[in-house]
């Protein structure tokens, strides 16, 4: 039986329906790279990588902004420009929507304050315009409701690569190293994922900073990319409030608590780590 071009083509509820869920996971993939992608910068120097997150950027003159990016200390420590003592400045690129690829424009990021206890850092970057991709904070509230099986991406730039998402879950709230608190995560991380961010898998909101990778074994270490350590959002938060810089995460009232979980509230008013 002959069927005219107009019933051939036309579609039935069932194309239209799965039409309708391609395009919407489509934008939601989209959704997610701008989220959790594009926030993220690399860092390169002395032959060693690391990963920052995009959080603020701050209008200072015509043509000129502050654009800050929270990051680890041991990773500014590493990529450092070692050639000069009077300040710490490290190479940061950013990451090219167009091309789909970190950017090779190099961009200074000076080191604004540091917190070495927290494996902590911040960076300033001077730009002639905003980076439109900042990474969308979790309040306190999110924040204070995490726990142990919430979902998150780990993004970072693993070994020198382009910022890689791998999923995964918060897998402990107390991993104690010094006299620090840190969390886990069982998202894979890897040499690199340092200073990058921890995102909630629903919502692609920012709970947390990178830090540190689980090795196993003492003459020839292996990694376990499974158990990875992150600073959470919480005590970041609190660190810049303590510092002076709490409008960065979109805050100013509350009370500072380090790193370890400490009441600060009675500390006094001088800002400084600690």
């Amino acid at each position: 039986m002959l069927v005219s071009s107009s019933n051939a083509d036309a579609e039935t509820p069932d194309s239209m329906s799965s039409r309708s869920t391609l395009v919407a996971t489509l934008s939601e993939s989209r959704s997610k790279v701008e989220q959790m992608i594009y926030p993220i910068v690399q860092m390169k120097g002395n032959g060693t990588v690391g990963s920052g997150v995009v959080v603020f950027n701050e209008p200072v003159a015509a043509n000129l902004w502050y654009t800050w990016v929270v990051t680890a200390y041991h990773v500014v420590e590493e990529v450092r420009d070692f050639s000069n003592f009077d300040s710490t400045i490290v190479d940061v690129h950013f990451f090219d929507p167009e091309l789909g690829r970190v950017s090779e424009e190099t961009y200074q990021g000076l080191e604004v304050i540091a917190y070495p206890e927290a494996d902590l850092s911040l960076l300033r970057i001077e730009r002639h315009q905003p980076w439109p991709y900042l990474a969308d904070v979790a309040s306190e509230n999110v924040c204070s409701k995490l726990s142990v099986f919430d979902s998150v991406y780990a993004v970072g730039c693993p070994l020198g690569n382009q910022p890689i998402p791998t999923r995964g879950e918060i897998s402990s709230q107390y991993k104690k190293v010094g006299d620090e608190v840190y969390w886990m995560v069982s998202a894979p991380t890897f040499f690199g994922n340092s200073g990058g961010g921890i995102f909630l898998s629903d919502n692609g909101q920012l709970v947390g900073i990178s830090s540190m990778i689980y090795t196993y074994g003492k003459r020839a270490p292996m990694v376990v990319p499974h158990m990875g350590l992150f600073v959470p959002l919480a005590h970041v938060r609190s660190w810049l409030r303590r510092e002076g810089f709490s409008h960065l995460l979109g805050t100013s009232t509350g009370t500072p608590v380090s790193a370890s979980g400490v009441d600060m509230g009675e500390v006094g008013k001088d800002s400084g780590s600690f």
